[in-house]
C-alpha cells in the first residue's frame, strides 16, 4: 500500500469573537510603533502562523511523554539528521467577517521600566494599534492524515476536541501582550466534518471539490470536557472602585478633555492587563522583601538578587537580543460591569512663591467613579510560594494599601472587595490561604537564609 496515500480529513470551522483587545503587529510603524495587521482590503486579519504558534505552544505545556512526540508529528518536526515530517495540521488566515467599521481600530500606549531606577526609561513610551472587542473573524482548521500516520487518528480527534473546548471556554489568546490581557477570544458555532478516505474512495471528489460547504451533512461539536489536563490556576477577584479611576487614554482623536479615563467602544472604564502586571510586580517584590528582613533580621544583597530571580521566574523578562522570558502569569483585561460614570476635575498647579496659580497650570481631567471591576490572575504551573505572593498583594489591594493607575497619591485608584460577589473567591482563599503562606516561611526559611 502506497504510505503517502489519504487516509482521513478533519475539518473544524467556527465563529473566532474577540473578548479583549486584540494587538497583532504588522511590521510597520505608519500609524502607530506597531501598526495592526490588515489584509489588502484594510480589514483585520489573523495569520493561520499565529494561531498554529498559539496552540502548539498550549499543548506542548500540557502534553508529555507519548502524546508529546505525537504532537510533533502533527504540527512537523525535524530530528535534525534531515528527516523532516512535514505539518499535518493546517490553520488558516481568519478572515474579518461582518461590517467593517474602521472605528474598530483605537490606540493604546505603554512605557519601558528602567529595573534599577523603576522609572520610565529614556524614550521609553511607545503606542500600538489595537482590534476593540467584539469583532468576529472566520476561524478554520484541516488535518489531513496519509497512511503512514494514520494511527495519529485517534490524537488528531482529541487535539480538535480540545482546541473546540479552549475556544467554547474562551481561554484562545492570540497576538501580542496574551500574558496582559490582550488577544483573548472565543469560538462559537463550532461544527467539524470528517472525510475517510479509508476503503471510501467516493468521498474523495466530495472533499476536493469544496470542503467547506457542507451545511448539511457537517456536525456541531458538542460541550465536552477537555481530555487534557491544565496546570493553570486562576483567582477570579471581584473589586468595588472606592474613589475614582484615572487611567489615561492616549488617543486624542475625540478628546474635549485634557486627559481622561480609559474605555472601550461601550464606554465602560477599562484597566488595561498592563497596569495590574505593573502594581502587582512592584507590590509583590515590595512583599517578599519585606518579610525576608522581618525572617532573617536583615535584607542582604544576595537575598536581593534571589527575590529579584524568582520575581522574574514569575513576571517575565523582557526579551533583549536572544535572551528573554514570557511570563507565567496572566493578567485580563477589567472593564467596569455596569454603566460607568464619569465626572470632570479641573485642577491648578500652585506656584509655591506666591500662592497663586502657576501659569498655564489649569488641567482638566476625566475620571470614572464608583465603578465595579473583576481581577482575574491566572498562573501557569504556579508554587504555593508564588501563590502567596499573589494572594497577600491582593489582600493589600482589598485593604486599600495598593492603589492603580494615575494620581494615587490624591486617593485615586483605590478598591475594595466586593463581599456580594466574593463568595466563591472567599471560599478559596479561607480553604488554602494558610498553607500558601506556610510553604512561603518554609521557603524563606530554608532557600534564603531565614532563621
Amino acid at each position: 500500500m502506497n504510505e503517502n496515500k489519504m487516509n482521513m480529513a478533519l475539518l473544524f470551522q467556527a465563529d473566532l469573537v474577540l473578548e479583549s483587545p486584540l494587538t497583532l503587529g504588522n511590521g510597520q510603524a505608519e500609524y502607530s510603533h506597531k501598526d495592526l495587521m490588515l489584509d489588502k482590503s484594510g480589514r483585520p486579519l489573523i495569520p493561520g502562523s499565529s494561531m498554529a504558534g498559539m496552540f502548539y505552544h498550549y499543548f506542548s505545556r500540557h502534553l508529555e511523554g507519548e502524546e508529546l512526540a505525537m504532537l510533533d508529528q502533527l504540527w512537523g518536526s525535524d530530528n535534525g539528521d534531515g528527516d523532516y515530517t512535514s505539518s499535518m495540521i493546517y490553520f488558516y488566515d481568519a478572515l474579518y467577517s461582518g461590517e467593517w467599521d474602521e472605528e474598530q481600530i483605537g490606540k493604546r500606549d505603554g512605557v519601558r521600566i528602567d529595573d534599577s531606577t523603576k522609572t520610565a526609561r529614556k524614550m521609553g513610551k511607545y503606542d500600538f494599534q489595537i482590534l476593540y472587542p467584539g469583532n468576529r473573524f472566520q476561524f478554520k482548521v484541516e488535518i489531513l492524515l496519509r497512511e503512514k500516520h494514520k494511527s495519529l487518528r485517534g490524537f488528531a480527534e482529541k487535539i480538535l476536541r480540545a482546541i473546540w473546548e479552549l475556544g467554547r471556554t474562551g481561554k484562545v489568546r492570540l497576538g501580542g501582550k496574551t500574558s496582559r490581557g490582550y488577544g483573548l477570544a472565543s469560538l462559537e458555532n463550532g461544527a467539524y466534518h470528517s472525510f475517510d478516505f479509508a476503503g471510501h474512495p467516493d468521498v474523495f471528489e466530495d472533499y476536493v471539490n469544496h470542503p467547506w460547504s457542507f451545511e448539511n451533512n457537517i456536525q456541531v461539536l458538542e460541550a465536552a470536557p477537555s481530555e487534557i489536563g491544565e496546570r493553570v490556576w486562576n483567582l477570579l477577584v471581584p473589586l468595588v472602585l472606592n474613589r475614582s479611576l484615572l487611567i489615561r487614554s492616549y488617543d486624542v482623536a475625540t478628546w474635549d478633555v485634557d486627559a481622561r479615563q480609559l474605555d472601550n467602544p461601550d464606554l465602560h472604564a477599562v484597566i488595561p492587563g498592563t497596569s495590574w502586571a505593573g502594581v502587582f510586580r512592584s507590590h509583590v517584590q515590595k512583599i517578599y522583601k519585606e518579610i525576608v528582613s522581618q525572617c532573617t533580621g536583615q535584607l542582604t544583597e544576595k537575598q536581593q538578587g534571589m527575590i529579584q530571580n524568582e520575581t522574574a521566574y514569575l513576571f517575565g523578562i523582557e526579551k533583549r537580543g536572544a535572551t528573554g522570558q514570557k511570563s507565567r502569569i496572566i493578567f485580563d483585561e477589567s472593564a467596569d460591569a455596569e454603566e460607568s460614570h464619569y465626572t470632570d476635575i479641573t485642577r491648578v498647579a500652585i506656584d509655591r512663591f506666591t500662592g497663586g496659580g502657576r501659569r498655564g497650570a489649569l488641567a482638566t481631567n476625566r475620571v470614572t467613579v464608583d465603578g465595579h471591576f473583576n481581577l482575574s490572575v491566572t498562573i501557569d504551573g504556579p508554587s504555593d510560594v508564588e501563590k502567596a505572593l499573589i494572594y497577600l498583594a491582593i489582600t493589600d489591594l482589598c485593604d486599600g494599601m495598593i492603589a492603580v493607575g494615575g494620581e494615587t497619591a490624591i486617593g485615586r485608584g483605590v478598591f475594595s472587595l466586593d463581599l456580594e460577589k466574593a463568595e466563591d473567591y472567599l471560599k478559596v482563599v479561607v480553604d488554602e490561604s494558610q498553607g500558601w503562606c506556610d510553604a512561603l516561611l518554609k521557603h524563606i526559611k530554608e532557600g534564603l537564609g531565614g532563621k
